[in-house]
């Protein structure tokens, strides 16, 4: 997954058919705070996770 820009992004890889494990690893900027950042990216996936809980019980 990448932002619209290209600037950044992370990518997805199956452990188990049963499991998704996802690991989030980024370069933080210069510009802004780590922890605002980190909190950014970890609000995306938190929305994914929701995406995906919501979809599996279609």
């Amino acid at each position: 997954m990448e932002a619209k820009d290209g600037s950044m992004g992370f990518d997805f890889e199956q452990i188990e058919p049963n499991l998704v494990r996802i690991k989030e690893k980024f370069d933080p900027k210069k510009e802004n705070p780590i922890e605002i950042q980190r909190q950014g990216w970890q609000a995306i996936l938190n929305h994914f996770k929701e995406y995906v809980e919501a979809e599996s019980i279609k």
